[in-house]
């Protein structure tokens, strides 16, 4: 039995502090005992992950899809991977491997986005690559899970085709786990998260955990929910989950 993780740095599966835990899609392979391959990588895009997902879905029998950023650039060549997130965020994320030639195509990736940008467009590739994924899994019997974490509940797209649950707003949980923190542990969360983000997939150990959990217990449910991460009573804002990241 195989396990096939897509997405971003949501999903990805290595991390940057050795302690006390290990990221979701490590942890949710252990817990549903599955050998995991994992295409997740930072700053790229629906697209991006959409095309290995294309390549490889028939090795796996559960999917876990995290859908990047609906208005990064989809598509970039190879000297250009990772910067797909350089259109209106460029104010807190440092270039992937910089040198002088990733440097200058980050600043004609930024500048021209707004030229070039189409909500309408955007949304047209998020839906129908939410559907073609569904759609694929369905065919192939392949269970499904599909995280949003950018989706806050606001439904941009029409998510009625999905063939399993929707687990989404991931973003906010950061903003739970500053909720608690002291002056001074803020400032230190803030420079952390801005510049060089320890946490793995932008969470605490804990709430990897939590979702790793949170994944396992809809696998296999039938009734494909759409889950709000942020309504789960489990979520935690306790200092002590994020310490050992700001602290070192």
């Amino acid at each position: 039995m195989r396990l096939g993780i897509f997405g971003d740095s949501f999903a990805t599966a290595t991390t940057k502090v050795d302690t006390v835990g290990s990221p979701w899609p490590l942890t949710l392979a252990e817990k549903i005992n599955m050998v995991g391959e994992y295409f997740a990588s930072p700053g790229t895009s629906i697209w991006w992950s959409y095309q290995n997902f294309l390549k490889t879905v028939d090795k796996f029998d559960v999917v876990v899809f995290t859908y990047s950023q609906h208005n990064r650039w989809h598509h970039l060549s190879e000297e250009a991977e990772g910067m797909h997130y350089l259109t209106v965020r460029n104010d807190y994320t440092s270039v992937p491997e910089p040198t002088k030639e990733r440097n200058n195509i980050a600043n004609i990736l930024y500048s021209a986005h707004r030229y070039l940008q189409s909500e309408e467009l955007d949304l047209f590739i998020f839906q129908n690559v939410f559907n073609h994924v569904n759609a694929l899994c369905k065919e192939k019997n392949i269970k499904l899970i599909n995280v949003l974490p950018f989706e806050s509940g606001e439904m941009l797209i029409d998510y009625s085709n999905r063939v399993g649950s929707v687990i989404y707003n991931l973003n906010k949980v950061s903003v739970i786990e500053q909720s608690q923190l002291t002056p001074d542990q803020a400032e230190k969360f803030w420079k952390m998260i801005s510049t060089d983000d320890k946490r793995p997939c932008h969470m605490s150990w804990y709430h990897n955990d939590l979702l790793a959990t949170i994944i396992t217990e809809n696998i296999s449910n039938e009734d494909n929910k759409l889950i709000d991460i942020m309504q789960d009573a489990r979520i935690s804002s306790d200092p002590k989950y994020n310490k050992h990241f700001y602290e070192n």
